[in-house]
């Protein structure tokens, strides 16, 4: 059974600028938070805790849906068994290109211009990007609808720290990319600041 949860007045407003740049066909308000790691990286280790964390915040996999009798717009929950809701995980091995920088920055900012609909899940994205054995990074690739960077920053640590042990990974730099036409706020709503400290959702 679908769960419906309402938006807060932040929620609100980041849906209306995105919805709004959609309009002047532009992809939106999109975040990619990066990460890069030195170290050994188990893929499968990965996805398996990339899974785990979109099951235990249901608001990432959640979507926008409207009320039939009043149109206003509300988070829905499919719930986890939903293949609507289902994370997505793309692998890139870049260890045997010529110039594997200029591949991973030509991959950015392709995903920097891919649309993302609220109405359509999933919203969370994880990109693995493969230079070598021991070089790796994280993009994680989502709408500021749904969190703000410092949500998409405790995400990734806690993946790449479960998946490489703290003490064979140190991540060299994050950081984050944004298209100059969809630069995201500098503040966020009180329930995405809860969720980047760590607080459960629902």
């Amino acid at each position: 059974m679908p769960v419906r949860v309402p938006l807060t007045p932040y929620d609100r407003l980041f849906l209306a600028g995105h919805l709004a740049l959609r309009e002047q066909s532009l992809p939106g308000h999109p975040i990619l938070a990066i990460l890069d790691l030195h170290g050994p990286l188990d893929s499968a280790e990965l996805s398996g805790r990339f899974e785990t964390a979109m099951a235990r915040h249901p608001l990432l996999t959640s979507h926008i849906g409207y009320s039939r009798l009043t149109g206003r717009a509300h988070w829905r929950l499919d719930g986890p068994a939903s293949t609507r809701s289902r994370p997505i995980i793309r692998q890139y091995d870049l260890s045997a290109t010529a110039d594997p920088e200029a591949e991973r920055e030509t991959l950015l900012r392709r995903l920097l211009n891919e649309s993302l609909d609220p109405e359509t899940p999933p919203h969370v994205r994880l990109h693995h990007v493969r230079f070598s054995e021991d070089r790796h990074a994280l993009v994680l690739h989502y709408g500021h609808y749904l969190m703000d960077l410092h949500g998409g920053w405790r995400l990734l640590r806690e993946m790449a720290t479960a998946s490489t042990g703290a003490a064979e990974s140190t991540p060299d730099y994050a950081r984050l990319l944004q298209a100059s036409r969809s630069r995201p706020h500098e503040w966020t709503g009180g329930r995405l600041r809860r969720w980047a400290q760590g607080v459960r959702q629902h």
